[in-house]
């Protein structure tokens, strides 16, 4: 069954790619950056919410990064998952509110009859790398445990809600969310997650694509970027990339691989290595591993640190390109994306 992907170029732009069991990169992945902008905005309220807000408020719809590992199961990648207690309905600047959904349709409109499909969604912390805990102390997902079929065939997953059933927030979420679809019938069950947020928003910023290289398992095109000096949250005109990979080997019902490595490569307009004021390579290549230790799960790659390893930006403004390569025991377990702040 065909799942649908689309990309949103408003505050919040969702890496979405997707695999055959078999391990390898589907077409939907390769055309994902390039799919068309979808806004929502059928809830009720947002309408008070743009009251309070006006231009500020935004709708985001996304579907997860797909993943399928394992004999008829299906699991979804959410990298960066941001969360706050207030609600975009109450009008706070910096609200964030997320909803995961899933949908059963196999017997309708023609589709063939299934018996059913069980969603597991984990919640984890991604700088700890252990289950998200509320504030209590309990975990919030580990994992939330969600039946759909012929007489169940939708679920709504609010995170916020969620995080309130388990003791409430202990403070902002920045959590990775891991949803494994399995049971009878995986294939006919689609998801969607989608994202309202009011601006400002210091948690998580704008997120983009990795393209996959046609024809190249594991290689991924970083977009071209303008750096300037500085950090945009405090900084006008400030801007700033980083790059995320992510190992989920060893998550909820995900089997570690061994980790993975990733080798990140910079280059300037001209395709020369980029080079930082010292005249020497940025990342040529820059070389992070993952596993399942916790401590080692998440990494994070902030070109302007990496060119200040360097003695700095060159020039005030920086145009430059990467390619990023995943290897390793488990390159697949990887996931790999990038966060742009302005």
């Amino acid at each position: 069954m065909e799942h649908r992907c689309w990309s949103v170029a408003l505050l919040l732009v969702l890496a979405c790619g997707g695999s055959d069991d078999d391990g390898s990169p589907s077409s939907d992945a390769a055309a994902s950056a390039a799919d068309a902008a979808h806004a929502v905005a059928d809830a009720a309220e947002l309408d008070a919410a743009a009251a309070v807000a006006g231009p500020s408020l935004a709708v985001t719809t996304m579907v997860p990064e797909s993943v399928p590992r394992g004999s008829g199961s299906h699991t979804y990648v959410l990298p960066q998952l941001s969360e706050t207690a207030d609600t975009v309905a109450g009008g706070a600047a910096g609200a964030v509110d997320t909803v995961i959904r899933a949908i059963y349709d196999s017997g309708q409109a023609g589709l063939p009859a299934g018996a059913g499909a069980e969603m597991d969604l984990f919640l984890i912390d991604r700088d700890s790398g252990t289950a998200l805990l509320a504030s209590g102390g309990g975990s919030v997902c580990d994992p939330c445990i969600f039946n759909l079929g012929s007489t169940n065939r939708t679920v709504s997953a609010s995170i916020a809600t969620l995080v309130e059933a388990a003791g409430g927030f202990a403070g902002p979420v920045d959590a990775v969310a891991l949803i494994v679809v399995s049971g009878a019938d995986p294939d006919g069950v689609s998801l969607e997650a989608t994202t309202r947020r009011l601006a400002p928003n210091p948690l998580s910023m704008s997120q983009t694509p990795l393209q996959p290289h046609a024809g190249v398992d594991d290689a991924f095109v970083v977009p071209h970027y303008t750096e300037t000096a500085g950090d945009p949250l405090t900084d006008p005109g400030a801007s700033d990339l980083t790059v995320h990979v992510l190992y989920t080997g060893g998550l909820g019902t995900v089997p570690d691989g061994g980790g993975a490595e990733l080798d990140l490569y910079l280059f300037d307009d001209g395709g020369d290595p980029l080079a930082g004021q010292d005249t020497t390579a940025v990342c040529d290549p820059c070389v992070v591993n993952v596993s399942a230790i916790a401590s080692d799960r998440a990494v994070r790659l902030r070109i302007e640190s990496l060119m200040g390893a360097h003695g700095g930006l060159a020039a005030p403004e920086v145009d430059y390109y990467g390619v990023a390569i995943l290897g390793g025991a488990d390159p697949s377990g990887a996931v790999v994306w990038a966060t742009r702040a302005e």
